[in-house]
């Protein structure tokens, strides 16, 4: 429904009760931004935690990896401080928080995961943004949900009727799952999928889980694949959705993928493999992959 301040809302039973929660939204085909701070750009830290002086004399500590110091009035005690997001960058990646501690009197923060490097090695000014929580929806074509009351708000961009818009909010991470036993030599063999289109397929991670790596290898894709073989995925799109589109996983072999369309994905397009090896020859992954 539309509200009189311009936002709609919908009050969804399944989030309220505790048995859905998702963190993407799809309006009329288009991903829509989570409510964040700054809406452009980035804040600034105001260092490492106080304990820890100097980031590069503590690679190993992981005191140096669940926080850091922020420049008053940057991070507040919001009502629904439990779910806000802490998303830092890095080098070349990011890594995203939950807050556990919020210190507001000596300006400190501490999360729930830890980091994989020291926070503020990079830049003694680290760069952050701040998701998901009510203050932070303050633009058109944000989006937040309420995770107690079960109600989505939504401000919509110019244009956006309620009645005639598609709304989409995914509720599987999984939208295919090609599911071997390679282990026990039991294999999936010569399925072919074609001209079919898979959409809109969450992400979601535990609040203990280190979500910061190379290639963002933590994130599953929305056709799983383990224990494939000579498998076909052809003239298919693959859209909206919070991971990868494509992962190839333990045991699979001479698969192929042919004129696929890929779009609009949270991690990437198409992953290949694992990041360790493994003990048993079925186990591993023999890459005969023809893209086209």
């Amino acid at each position: 429904r539309k509200g009189q301040d311009g936002l709609w809302t919908a009050e969804i039973p399944a989030v309220k009760d505790g048995r859905w929660y998702f963190n993407q939204l799809f309006v009329n085909g288009q991903r829509r931004t989570r409510a964040r701070t700054p809406n452009e750009g980035f804040l600034r830290a105001a260092g490492p935690v106080p304990e820890i002086d100097d980031p590069h004399k503590h690679r190993g500590d992981i005191k140096a990896c669940l926080g850091f110091s922020f420049k008053p009035g940057d991070i507040k005690r919001w009502d629904d401080l439990e779910d806000v997001n802490i998303v830092l960058y890095y080098d070349w990646s990011t890594s995203r928080h939950w807050i556990k501690e919020l210190d507001e009197e000596r300006d400190v923060v501490r999360f729930t995961n830890r980091t994989g490097w020291p926070v503020c090695w990079w830049e003694r000014d680290q760069r952050y943004h701040l998701e998901n929580y009510r203050e932070a929806l303050d633009q058109p074509g944000e989006w937040y949900l309420n995770r107690e009351t079960g109600t989505l708000y939504y401000w919509p961009v110019k244009g956006e009727d309620p009645a005639r818009a598609t709304i989409v909010a995914p509720a599987f991470e999984h939208v295919v799952t090609i599911d071997g036993t390679p282990e026990q030599e039991r294999y999936v063999d010569y399925l072919n999928l074609r001209g079919l289109s898979f959409q809109h397929a969450d992400w979601s991670f535990g609040r203990e889980e280190q979500l910061e790596a190379q290639a963002a290898v933590f994130c599953t894709g929305a056709v799983l694949a383990r224990g494939a073989r000579n498998c076909n995925i052809e003239r298919c799109e693959i859209a909206h959705v919070g991971g990868y589109a494509l992962w190839f996983e333990q045991g699979c072999k001479s698969n192929r993928i042919f004129h696929c369309e890929v779009r609009d994905t949270g991690a990437g397009g198409i992953r290949v493999g694992e990041t360790a090896y493994r003990d048993q020859p079925s186990g591993e992954l023999h890459l005969a992959l023809v893209v086209g």
